[in-house]
């Protein structure tokens, strides 16, 4: 089965419940379609003024699936069809549904599906909307569903099957309003609520709106100007009686000013409009000032400096600001060429702020000229300190400018030390009068005298050969102290006498800031002497023949009486430590005994050598060849000493 709904409405699907009677009427299956109402295919809703109603018709067809029922054999049957509106809230819409009374026709094609008689012309089941006054202007979409109605069954006669179809259906009910020539009443903006100024740099503000209608505001319109309202953009709302909205952003354009309107205009759904408006100033320009700046001199106290601000929009808050003054504040005893004044800052009444800065390269002095110098270390020194020093002054300055550097020195003599030597002074002055005075340094330690050496033994003197001799030396410092003392032989030590010969001892000291001092002693060690062998008498005058050659001997002894060792000796004539020389006319051999010499030796060599065999040194003399008196120095017959013989010759 269809149906159809003319109407100035979409036109919706309807379920309806149709009992079909004969006696091969099986079940049939029916599909509801959209039809319309009064032949008008653009309809969109049914439109309802409020307090009134409507009627429209629901048209029904149906198809269905025919047993036995044909064109000559057809069935027939009385339908009944409701609707019902559920959408809520749906008490104060009601709503009516009308019945057929006639029976239709139903027969079978050779498909076997089920015709009106006279199809496919529809027909129709009146029905009704009816919509209270209170009701508000708008769309309401409501569900149409089947009712099982009752069938009369007339022919053919049997049981029959029910025609269903259970898809839901909906139709929308537009409601309006009556025509309606009274404009909305009370019309209200307030812009920030309620305040005076505003200082939005891009001019934003926010607008409280209401206004009241008998039938419903349905739109506002927002505008700088009440002209301007007629091409502003108007904004929907849903249609109510009372208004109101919250927060609404509007943007202010144009200059600033003390007074920038804005207008409302409130319609409502027949056109009827009223309008409204509010000011507020906008001021979004901070406050200005004007303040002197700082001159070039310096001063001894902190200055101060007179401003004014003025504000052409909104005002000053307070009042008062209008005149202010801005001061440095250097402390006592400081000094500054740079020295800044406070703040402030200004406000006006739209809450615009500014800050007048610090006034700053304020030259203030209150300070005395500073200087700098280092402090004595902890260390000695060799030499007098001098210590360089700075000195500046930030405010005035120096005077003179060449005291901005200067030195410090001590005036320790040479050859003297001190832990606590101090240097001299230095007074300083600035060009306001301040002053100061750098030093005396104090604690420097400057040592000026190498350290003192005394050496006890070994002394000046001759020591035997293999003697045991200990050294006995100090030194000492009264000022960095003592670094070193080093002897030739630690303190204490056997000094060195196992050689023949002329030796020296040394003793070096040096202190902590490398003064050195050295002392040396030398001394001789020589081998103990016993006197010449036969044929030589040491101790008279040797007499002999011009000429002849005769041997001159001798044996040398160490400190413990034992003889040299054959390679000590060696070494002294090796060496030629030992060395003869003849003089003659130094002495009177008259003045002396005499005795005779009687062993001669055949001439062969006349140098120094030594007899291993007899442990002997041993020179071959040969007399000269004129008769006197002569004397034989043996150089170093000992090692140091020179041992002399006289002799007398004779022809």
């Amino acid at each position: 089965m269809r149906t159809w709904l003319r109407s100035k409405a979409t036109l919706l699907f309807l379920t309806c419940a149709v009992l079909l009677a004969g006696t091969a009427i099986a079940a049939i299956a029916a599909e509801l379609v959209t039809a319309e109402v009064d032949a008008d295919t653009n309809a969109t809703a049914v439109e309802v003024e409020q307090g009134k109603s409507a009627n429209f018709n629901i048209q029904l067809s149906a198809t269905g699936n025919l047993a036995a029922a044909t064109e000559t054999n057809p069935s027939t049957a009385a339908v009944h069809t409701s609707y019902s509106i559920t959408r809520n809230p749906d008490a104060t819409i009601s709503k009516t549904s009308g019945t057929f009374s006639s029976s239709k026709i139903f027969w079978g094609n050779s498909s076997g599906d089920a015709t009106w008689t006279g199809a496919p012309t529809p027909y129709s089941v009146p029905a009704s909307v009816s919509v209270g006054s209170n009701v508000p202007v708008g769309n309401y979409t409501y569900t149409l569903s089947t009712s099982a109605g009752t069938t009369q069954v007339t022919n053919p006669s049997g049981a029959g099957g029910k025609l269903a179809d259970s898809t839901a259906t909906t139709i929308t009910v537009h409601v309006v309003a009556p025509d309606d020539s009274t404009a909305p009443t009370n019309a209200s903006i307030d812009i920030d609520d309620g305040a005076t100024w505003t200082n939005n740099a891009g001019g934003n503000v926010s607008v409280d709106l209401s206004a009241t209608d008998n039938v419903g505001v349905v739109s506002y319109k927002l505008a700088e100007t009440q002209s301007g309202l007629g091409s502003a953009t108007a904004q929907s709302v849903s249609p109510t009686t009372n208004f109101s909205l919250s927060n609404v952003s509007f943007t202010l354009t144009g200059s600033e000013a003390s007074s920038k309107a804005v207008w409302l205009r409130v319609t409502d759904a027949q056109g009827n409009f009223t309008d409204a408006s509010d000011t507020i100033g906008w001021d979004k320009t901070a406050p200005g000032y004007s303040c002197p700046t700082a001159d070039s001199d310096w001063h001894a106290t902190n200055q101060t400096f007179n401003c004014t601000a003025s504000d052409g929009g909104s005002g000053l808050t307070p009042a008062s600001d209008s005149s202010f003054s801005l001061s440095t504040t250097v402390a006592a005893g400081s000094e500054d060429n740079n020295a800044s004044t406070g703040t402030k800052t200004l406000t006006d009444v739209a809450g615009n702020t500014v800050t007048a800065p610090a006034i700053t390269g304020v030259k203030v002095d209150r300070k005395a000229p500073s200087f700098s110098c280092p402090t004595a270390d902890s260390d000695w020194h060799a030499t007098n300190q001098t210590f360089n020093c700075t000195a500046s002054d930030g405010g005035s300055g120096l005077t003179p400018t060449g005291d901005s550097s200067f030195s410090l020195s001590t005036t320790v003599a040479a050859g003297n030390e001190t832990s606590n030597a101090a240097t001299g002074t230095k007074g300083l002055s600035d060009a306001v009068g301040n002053t100061a005075t750098a030093g005396p340094i104090t604690g420097v330690k400057v040592d000026r005298k190498a350290p003192s050496i005394t050496i006890t033994t070994p002394a000046a003197t001759t020591y035997s050969l293999g003697q045991s001799v200990n050294a006995n030396y100090g030194c000492s410092d009264l000022g960095s102290g003592l670094l070193t003392c080093l002897g030739t032989v630690n303190n204490g030590s056997a000094i060195d006498t196992s050689t023949i010969g002329s030796h020296s001892f040394k003793v070096d000291a040096e202190d902590n800031v490398n003064n050195k001092n050295s002392v040396s002693v030398n001394y001789s060690v020589a081998a103990a002497f016993n006197g010449f062998l036969q044929p030589i008498d040491g101790n008279m005058v040797n007499s002999g023949k011009v000429g002849r050659v005769y041997p001159v001997k001798w044996q040398l002894k160490d400190a413990n009486q034992n003889l040299i060792s054959d390679t000590a000796a060696q070494a002294l004539i090796d060496q030629n430590v030992i060395q003869v020389q003849q003089r003659s006319g130094n002495t009177a051999c008259s003045d002396y005994p005499s005795d005779s010499l009687e062993t001669e030796v055949a001439a062969g060599s006349t140098v120094v050598r030594y007899d291993a065999s007899s442990d002997q040194f041993v020179y071959n003399y040969k007399a000269p060849a004129t008769k006197g008196c002569y004397k034989l120095d043996v150089i170093k017959a000992d090692g140091v000493n020179t041992q002399s013989i006289l002799f007398n010759f004779t022809k």
